[in-house]
């Protein structure tokens, strides 16, 4: 089973590959735009995993290039993990996102 994680970059989303990788049943693959993380945290993933996770740095707003990694894979899942940081800033009011 394949499973998409946006933010897979991120705090939340890099712990939610390691754990779903351990469990030994699923492929994965991040998108993750790199705005609020570090673009080294995948090399990491593969060091304590020793998987190799796909990553593609597209901002999941933008949909043309959202459809381009689509396209390439055929995901059963997916968890949205940079949304909710997302939505969660703009319910504080983050003067970054006004």
């Amino acid at each position: 089973m394949k499973i998409l994680v946006t933010g897979g970059n991120g705090y939340i989303g890099s712990h939610t590959l390691i754990q779903l990788i351990r469990s030994g049943e699923f492929e994965m693959v991040s998108v993750d735009n790199l705005s609020r993380s570090a673009a080294g945290t995948m090399d990491r993933i593969e060091a304590i995993t020793g998987v190799k996770v796909k990553n593609y740095a597209v901002d999941i707003c933008n949909r043309e290039d959202l459809k381009k990694t689509r396209a390439e894979k055929d995901e059963d899942w997916a968890f949205v993990v940079k949304m909710a940081l997302i939505i969660r800033d703009l319910l504080q009011g983050n003067p970054k996102l006004k």
